[in-house]
Parts: C-alpha cells; structure tokens; sequence
C-alpha cells in the first residue's frame, strides 16, 4: 500500500511542472494571438476612413471596444477549441488502442454508445449556435 502512495506522489510531483508550463504555455499564445489580432484589426479600422464612416453614421455604438471585445473572444475561443480537439484526439487515440488490446468487444460497444451519445448531443445542440447567436446580440445592442 505505501509503495503505490509512493509512486503516486512521484507521480504527482512530476506532473504538476508539467501541467503548470502547459497552461503557462497556452496563456502566453492566447495573449500573443490576441496582441496580433488588435493591432491587424485596429489598422484595418484605423485604415480608408473606416472609422470615420462609422463614426459619422452614428449606427454602431463603441466600435473599437466591440474590436476589443469580439477579438478577446475569438481568440480565446479558438485556442480552446484546437487545444481541446488535440488533447481529446491524443485521448481517444490512446485509450482506443489500451480499450481494443483489452477486449475487442468492448472497445466496439463504447464506440457505439459514443456515436449515439454524440449524435444525441448535436441535436440538442443545434438550438444553442441560434440561442447564443441571439444573445451576442442584444449584449451588442445593450452596450
């Protein structure tokens, strides 16, 4: 019993450097990215009188902290996404292979209810892209 409490406090102290400079990591390209994106999007808006166009037509209310705004959620959206469509490939590609060495039967059934799961989960789903859509623009219209 004390030697697996060993191990796994080993573990656990290799782990958590690991862990911490991943997030370190992804922190740092989400502040990178957002930096680059600002300053592109600011030149195009600064750039053929675009902001005095909208700025004269009075229809769009604080543009550049909508800029600001609508930039930090990409970009932190965006990384999100790919950070979690990578380590969730590394996931199912790793267990896939663990769960079939396994048992092969097995391995075929959580495929199934996955799928199911997933297509399940795309309905539902389908109705929260026009809910969230919905509500990015009232907040738009709020500000």
């Amino acid at each position: 019993f004390y030697e697996v409490i060993i191990q796994f406090m080993l573990a656990l102290l290799a782990m958590t450097p690991i862990a911490v400079f991943y997030r370190f990591q992804a922190s740092r390209l989400s502040i990178k990215w957002r930096d680059w994106m600002t300053g592109r999007t600011m030149n195009l808006y600064y750039s053929n009188r675009v902001y005095y166009t909208l700025e004269r037509g009075r229809e769009i209310d604080n543009p550049d902290q909508r800029i600001a705004e609508d930039v930090r959620t990409f970009t932190n959206q965006s990384l999100n996404l790919f950070l979690n469509i990578v380590t969730s490939t590394i996931d199912l590609v790793s267990f896939s292979i663990i769960l079939a060495t396994i048992r092969a039967q097995l391995f075929i059934a959580i495929f199934g209810y996955a799928t199911v799961g997933t297509v399940a989960t795309y309905k539902i789903g389908k109705k929260l892209i026009r809910l969230n859509y919905e509500k990015l623009q009232r907040e738009a219209d709020f500000r």
